[in-house]
């Protein structure tokens, strides 16, 4: 890959990152017609595509709080799309993680004044989720820790409490956290979302020996 093509493809991944797929798949194509079997353009075009077209049928939408439940579960869609790929370029994966969580967030933060308590506390849940994603670990421990202070005793909250910690180094009490997440209600947690290796690794483990 030449330097003009490098270049071209970091602008892409910047614009992928701001959550602005079109403008990167723009950038792409150009760069594309002299690298026509570059494995890294050719994938970031299909992730380009892939969100465009669930940006798009976001556009209707005016609530924030439905606009963020579809970016996650968009989201969702995306890791099962890229799984389907033979191969996958992690450094346009990244970029759209970023871009996708950081809507989300916006989302998601312009309902914080909300005063039920169990509804307020989803919200913190699903910006403690954004802020996790996005590597802030610090505003992310702050939102789920106000989500668990809200309504004490959410599996779904505290297996993401215990994914920051694990994610920050801290595995004792990472452990002590998804024990307690998962005896309270396993079925609540959503494993897609938990990143840390210590929960991946025995999610793995667990398959393995044939248990969903």
């Amino acid at each position: 890959m030449n330097i003009q093509t490098e270049k071209g493809l970091r602008e892409a991944l910047s614009y992928l990152e701001s959550g602005n797929p079109d403008e990167a798949k723009k950038v792409l194509d150009t760069i594309l017609m002299y690298n026509l079997e570059s494995k890294e353009l050719i994938l970031s075009g299909k992730y380009c595509l892939f969100w465009s077209d669930a940006l798009l049928r976001l556009s209707d939408i005016e609530d924030s709080y439905e606009r963020g439940e579809r970016l996650l579960a968009e989201w969702k869609n995306f890791l099962d799309f890229i799984r389907q790929q033979q191969e996958t370029y992690e450094n346009a994966v990244y970029a759209a993680c970023r871009g996708v969580f950081r809507l989300a967030l916006y989302n998601y933060t312009r309902l914080l004044d909300e005063r039920i308590p169990a509804q307020k506390a989803e919200i913190l849940r699903k910006c403690g989720i954004c802020y996790k994603k996005l590597g802030e670990f610090d505003n992310a421990k702050l939102c789920l820790s106000e989500a668990n202070s809200l309504t004490a005793g959410q599996a779904a909250v505290i297996a993401e409490l215990a994914d920051c910690y694990a994610l920050c180094g801290d595995d004792k009490a990472a452990k002590v956290l998804f024990r307690e997440a998962f005896f309270l209600d396993f079925k609540k947690i959503d494993l897609v979302f938990l990143d840390s290796e210590l929960i991946r690794c025995l999610i793995e483990k667990t398959a393995e020996k044939g248990y969903s």
